[in-house]
């Protein structure tokens, strides 16, 4: 049986994860591009070694049968991982440092161009709801901070009956007060 390693494919694997995560409105076009580019490798492969192992288990060669079904598994994770590998690459290159790099034969310097990612507003929404009140200033005249990050004053949303928000914020704790990290 052939040889592979597992752990390498883990790594790889990890790597890609966390950058569709990270960047998944820039990411995911050029993952399903590279998913669909494998299944299509895959098929055929997959198709014909169903075909052996039939007819070997047909003829009673259990032995021949497993072997082909293992090679085709050891096989197509050593492709899936070279592959992987370099669409990891590719994502680390593509969607550098917040930009999006396409290639410019123009460029001189680098045979790129570079942009800066385009978020839709259901993101910068998400983004200002995940955080909340995380980043405002302790005594902040604003009452809520809307999805363009505008401050708006408490007449302009209320919470209550009465048109008014509650103040009982919990108060900023100074990090110099937080074990650990002055010391």
């Amino acid at each position: 049986m052939m040889s592979f390693d597992w752990e390498s494919a883990f790594w790889v694997n990890s790597a890609v994860a966390k950058m569709v995560y990270s960047e998944s409105d820039r990411a995911a076009p050029l993952v399903n591009q590279a998913r669909c580019a494998f299944e299509a490798y895959l098929a055929p492969l997959v198709a014909s070694a169903a075909q052996a192992a039939r007819d070997a288990f047909a003829i009673g060669d259990i032995l021949g049968a497993r072997s082909i079904l293992n090679n085709l598994a050891v096989s197509s994770t050593q492709e899936a991982t070279l592959r992987w590998t370099a669409l990891w690459q590719q994502l680390m290159v593509t969607n550098a440092d917040g930009y999006v790099a396409v290639a410019d034969s123009s460029n001189l310097l680098c045979g790129c161009s570079k942009t800066s990612a385009v978020f839709n507003s259901a993101w910068a929404e998400k983004v200002v709801a995940d955080t909340g009140d995380h980043y405002r200033l302790p005594d902040s005249s604003c009452a809520y901070i809307d999805a363009d990050g505008h401050c708006h004053s408490e007449s302009v949303r209320s919470g209550r009956a009465d048109g008014k928000t509650s103040r009982n914020r919990p108060r900023t704790i100074p990090k110099s007060s937080v074990r650990g990290v002055v010391e």
